[in-house]
């Protein structure tokens, strides 16, 4: 059974030690998570993390420092309720 996905609504580039991959944002099949990866890029979240686990055309995995391990935007910056930048 073939996944059908809406066109891809733009892109991320993450730069490593050991070169670039590329994720795709399908933003019409997943907003929320789109807008999250978004506004954690635009805060440097990931900057100085560690992508422990690529698998192309699947998944990118990395460890966040910290006793939660990682959190949403929504958690940084204020809860579950608050979706905006000041």
């Amino acid at each position: 059974m073939a996944l059908a996905c809406s066109p891809i609504g733009g892109s991320v580039i993450f730069e490593t030690s050991l070169g670039a991959f590329t994720i795709d944002l399908y933003t019409e099949d997943c907003p929320k998570a789109c807008e999250n990866l978004l506004k954690l890029c635009k805060i440097k979240y990931f900057n100085r993390n560690v992508f422990h686990y690529i698998q192309k055309d699947f998944i990118a995995q990395c460890g966040k420092v910290g006793p939660d391990g990682g959190s949403s935007v929504w958690g940084l910056i204020g809860g579950g309720g608050c979706s905006t930048f000041e």
